[in-house]
């Protein structure tokens, strides 16, 4: 049987990385000068900010080897709990300070505008509406009034059907006096629709000499009408071709004149 092949072992993780294993980034120290530069901070705030709304010294924080940031309150209507900060810093082994950036944070429990929400979630429909009307090149009010009006039919039908059938229920139980009632009536309705029917048959039989002279005075009407109406159609199209044996004819001189140019 032949020897398996020797395996070479993985080298662990840490011969894989190149250079020194590198430690976590330390905790900048609170450089003293800064901290103590309390006055110094507060003269940086006070070239912006009035002194009535400048309060007192809150904290000092280092951001940083050598940058502080001074924290102080802030007396400005509707910035509850917020603060007033001035960040300094220093080079090393120098006395000289240097103000970097001032401005206001909001602290603990400070009055906070509420969650931004996406426009996606902010639209309404009929908003959505619009905005797509306007988008495709259509007239916004026309597509809000559509879908107005499609909602509206929709509400009307629910209600419509509802009545119906509230409606049907409620006529689906007649009486047997009702029923006797409209049989008394169908029979009467008969005999004087038989009359009125009679009645109007005789006058429809009887025409009467001054109706027929209105109609013979409609139809002349009527003829002249499509008389003038004639001749109109038949002066335009005269006047159409007299134009276009105008025009071929200026069009040939045109045509003889530049001949003769050349």
């Amino acid at each position: 049987m032949p020897e398996p092949a020797e395996t070479l072992d993985a080298p662990p993780e840490e011969s894989l990385t190149l250079g020194p294993v590198r430690s976590g980034r330390r905790r900048p120290k609170l450089d003293q000068t800064l901290a103590a530069a309390v006055e110094t901070a507060r003269e940086a705030l006070l070239e912006s900010v009035d002194a009535a709304e400048l309060g007192e010294h809150v904290s000092a924080m280092a951001d940083d080897d050598r940058v502080v940031t001074h924290r102080f309150v802030a007396h400005v209507r509707g910035y509850r709990g917020w603060e007033w900060f001035c960040t300094l810093a220093r080079a090393p082994r120098s006395k000289t300070l240097t103000v970097c950036e001032v401005g206001m944070l909001p602290g603990e429990g400070a009055l906070l505008s509420p969650p931004w929400v996406p426009w996606s979630e902010r639209a309404s429909e009929e908003e959505r509406v619009r905005l797509r009307a306007i988008a495709e090149g259509r007239d916004p009010e026309k597509a809000l009034a559509e879908f107005r009006g499609e909602t509206e039919d929709d509400e009307h039908a629910e209600d419509s059907t509802s009545q119906e059938s509230s409606d049907s229920s409620h006529s689906s139980e007649p009486s047997s006096k009702g029923k006797k009632k409209n049989k008394s009536k169908s029979k009467g309705g008969k005999s004087k629709k038989k009359s009125s029917d009679s009645h109007a048959g005789n006058a429809d039989d009887a025409v009467t000499p001054e109706a027929e002279s209105d109609t013979d005075d409609d139809a002349e009407k009527a003829a002249k009408k499509a008389a003038k109406a004639a001749q109109k159609k038949a002066a335009k199209k005269a006047k159409k071709k007299a134009e276009r044996k105008a025009a071929k004819k200026a069009a040939q001189r045109a045509e003889q004149a530049a001949h003769e140019a050349e």
